[in-house]
């Protein structure tokens, strides 16, 4: 789930080239597809959760706003994703982390945002935003600004 804040849909983004395969789209996406999840594209350039290996991460929209034809609900034919600069809630985040304002985020094995360390992590493109507001408790959500 997130939580947009005002206007950011203006930066929400088809990716028409990003299938879902409806072959294994219930194996692949066994709970759905809801708003928050990360999403890459693989070798066949269907969309699958992204795992943390992906040089590249979408984070997907599930937004029925009638207003704006750029957002769309998740369907089989193309996935909407936040592209650009964005401040977005969301809940989608690996609990049990000490995170801190600005911290960087990268995306976890589990799909979810979790920190980038410094010294341990390499990769600095892996940083797909910062935190701007802690989570207070485990079901608080997380205010995240992307890398634009």
């Amino acid at each position: 789930m997130i939580k947009a804040m005002p206007q950011y849909t203006q930066y929400a983004y088809r990716m028409p080239l990003a299938k879902v395969n409806p072959a294994t789209y219930d194996t692949t996406f066994p709970n759905g597809i809801v708003s928050g999840t990360w999403l890459t594209i693989d070798a066949n350039g269907y969309a699958v959760p992204a795992t943390g290996t992906a040089t590249k991460a979408y984070m997907g929209v599930n937004d029925h706003n009638a207003t704006r034809n750029t957002v769309s609900y998740f369907d089989q034919e193309a996935l909407t994703v936040l592209a650009g600069a964005y401040v977005v809630d969301t809940d989608q985040y690996e609990t049990g982390v000490t995170y801190v304002p600005m911290a960087p985020l990268k995306v976890s094995a589990n799909g979810k945002l979790t920190l980038w360390v410094s010294g341990t992590d390499t990769d600095v493109t892996k940083i797909v935003g910062y935190c701007h507001r802690v989570p207070a408790s485990a079901t608080d959500t997380m205010t995240f600004a992307s890398v634009a």
